[in-house]
């Protein structure tokens, strides 16, 4: 399947204020391509897809040159981590060392004390805060290692080297949530999560299920549509299995998006 690379630049990006995470923002938004510009989306798992979407983004810019990626670590033959990207500014020569994340989070405000902990993975398997703490205590250390310093010489890649994290960030809030979210959130939020003992389907509306593999398209892509019904044993079947789809709803040609979860 084609994928146009603006689509991926356009996913929500999250940007952190420095007492949450110290590193900052990338900003692939700056990336300048051609809006035309497409991929034939390999059928890998969601990790991976955001993976080699952000090196084939770097690859189509005019303004940055993809120096390395996923370069593997070791130390005395045991792998002690590896880097995401080595990434280079065109016009300033700068050298960054981005780590990226694609994150599908729920906000669960019983689930932590801080927000950060709240924002969690539809089938509660991960945390935002998770997240920020592996950047923090491996991803971004990795750099300062010795081995990583011998591996990057080796590559000719300068120690003048900044670092900064991308993380696509897609959130979803409870159905009834009427607070007001930091906004380096609220801009992140996409849609609504909702119990599925509180689901309603609208009998006029059609219903797409994306796989997970599917989740990084936009709506547009989404080549099966189901009616209320269909969908609403399609849907039952996830949750039994403990899985919370991800739904898209067309009700006369406005799409919306939302999750269905198995937990209470």
């Amino acid at each position: 399947m084609t994928y146009p690379l603006a689509h991926f630049i356009q996913l929500p990006e999250l940007r952190l204020p420095s007492e949450i995470l110290h590193i900052k923002p990338f900003g692939l938004s700056e990336a300048a391509l051609d809006d035309a510009t497409s991929v034939l989306l390999p059928n890998i798992i969601l990790g991976k897809q955001g993976e080699f979407l952000f090196s084939e983004t770097i690859k189509a810019t005019t303004n940055f040159t993809l120096l390395a990626a996923n370069i593997q670590v070791n130390d005395e033959k045991r792998t002690i981590g590896e880097l995401d990207y080595i990434v280079k500014n065109c016009s300033s020569n700068q050298v960054f060392h981005v780590e990226l994340a694609c994150k599908f989070y729920l906000l669960k405000e019983d689930e932590h004390a801080t927000i950060e902990g709240q924002w969690i993975g539809p089938n509660l398997k991960d945390t935002l805060l998770d997240k920020l703490q592996k950047f923090s205590e491996s991803q971004f250390p990795l750099l300062r290692h010795p081995a990583t310093k011998t591996i990057l010489s080796g590559l000719g890649i300068s120690e003048n080297i900044l670092q900064r994290y991308c993380v696509k960030a897609m959130l979803f809030v409870p159905e009834t949530f009427s607070k007001k979210l930091p906004l380096h959130y609220q801009n992140c939020v996409k849609g609504i999560w909702i119990k599925h003992g509180d689901l309603i389907l609208k009998p006029k509306a059609t219903y797409g299920i994306p796989s997970k593999r599917e989740w990084l398209l936009a709506p547009e892509k989404i080549s099966t549509w189901y009616t209320s019904d269909a969908i609403s044993e399609t849907i039952k079947e996830q949750i039994a299995l403990k899985k919370s789809p991800l739904i898209y709803e067309n009700l006369e040609g406005c799409i919306t998006v939302f999750f269905v979860v198995w937990w209470e």
